[in-house]
């Protein structure tokens, strides 16, 4: 097996298991809040993480620690935005703005990695806003704040998965993802911590909120949300790594119908067909960025 077909079976894992990591937060997020969601999430993935290094150290490069935190902080940002649209809007919705990421990936390693922006790829871009705006459309274009965290959240990832290009050959995969988790785990605490001894502001919801012990039911799904999105990480940033972003975008999208499915069997609506086109062509611009090259020097 080549290593581009290699990394195409990484981000088709990854893509199969983020399905059922959202499947799960969209269960824990009905009891806790999204802010005590993430931090359960990253806890057991840093408890992974840590017990894997330890079993077998790694041995990299190291350096640009800065680049290293800045990846774990916008991962935690991303995550928390995206917990957060899961939590208030459907399933599949939520997803899909999420999958904004690579249109947002293609355009920062344009800036930051040199790579070219083909004509196609400009138009595929724009095809994929178009979808967002269409999407927004039956809610009337109003600013429905868990539409707008999913969109913010993909272009947060998209940020962070960039960043990962940048690391490669300087940290070892697993070294990037305990920063995410890291980080993950770090902040939510305080926030945690921090809104039993203050007033949360309205529209701050999502950032602060008080820590809620949850039932014997729900533990059972955060292991299930922490394993799962744990291994979803190390799979997409072993992928990330290795192929370009928008290819591994466009993969990617393959998480989109079935996390409509499974939105579904939770109870969320069948989403109307102007909704299904904006999804459509978010996925159609996406496929479109397939195929950016690196500028040459």
């Amino acid at each position: 097996m080549t290593n581009a077909n290699q990394n195409i079976i990484y981000m088709l894992i990854a893509s199969v298991i983020s399905s059922f990591s959202g499947f799960f937060t969209k269960i824990v997020t009905m009891e806790i809040s999204s802010l005590e969601a993430v931090f359960f999430r990253n806890l057991i993935g840093l408890i992974i993480i840590s017990i894997s290094l330890y079993k077998m150290p790694t041995v990299s490069k190291g350096g640009n620690a800065s680049l290293l935190f800045s990846r774990g902080f916008l991962g935690f940002v991303g995550i928390l935005l995206y917990f957060y649209a899961i939590q208030n809007i459907s399933l599949g919705v939520a997803v899909t703005l999420n999958k904004t990421s690579p249109l947002f990936g293609a355009l920062f390693s344009f800036i930051f990695l040199y790579e070219r922006l083909k004509t196609k790829q400009i138009i595929g871009i724009l095809v994929a806003f178009i979808g967002v705006i269409v999407i927004f459309i039956p809610n009337g274009l109003s600013f429905d704040i868990g539409m707008i965290f999913g969109f913010l959240s993909g272009m947060v990832a998209g940020l962070a998965y960039t960043s990962i290009r940048k690391l490669k050959g300087i940290y070892n995969t697993r070294e990037i993802l305990f920063s995410f988790v890291a980080i993950g785990t770090i902040f939510p605490f305080i926030l945690l911590m921090l809104s039993h001894y203050i007033e949360i502001p309205n529209g701050f919801e999502f950032m602060f909120s008080k820590f809620i012990m949850p039932s014997f039911y729900t533990i059972i799904f955060i292991i299930a949300l922490g394993f799962s999105g744990t291994i979803a990480q190390y799979f997409m940033t072993k992928a990330y790594e290795n192929i370009k972003t928008g290819i591994a975008g466009t993969i990617g999208y393959s998480t989109v119908p079935f996390s409509i499915f499974l939105g579904v069997l939770l109870g969320d609506e069948i989403p109307s067909l102007l909704v299904f086109c904006g999804i459509s062509l978010i996925i159609c611009g996406g496929i479109l960025l397939k195929g950016v090259k690196k500028k040459k020097k």
